[in-house]
């Protein structure tokens, strides 16, 4: 479900990660959760909520490097 982002453009996702982290990052975890069934996933997709601002800092960092959303979201 999560390939559709994984094969946009570099600066798309970065775009996407500045201006729609806080939501994207929850949304990209729940269906990465949904495709691997793997609970830190979904456990991360959870913290995402009220800790939103951290893993929207850590996503742009990562999505910068060009690795895209990684951490806590395999």
């Amino acid at each position: 479900m999560t390939k559709w982002y994984d094969n946009l453009p570099w600066i798309l996702r970065l775009i996407m990660a500045i201006f729609l982290g806080y939501p994207l990052a929850i949304v990209i975890r729940v269906l990465r959760f949904v495709d691997s069934k793997n609970v830190v996933t979904l456990v991360a997709a959870i913290l995402a909520i009220p800790f939103g601002f951290v893993f929207w800092l850590i996503d742009l960092i990562t999505t910068i490097i060009g690795q895209g959303i990684c951490v806590l979201a395999a």
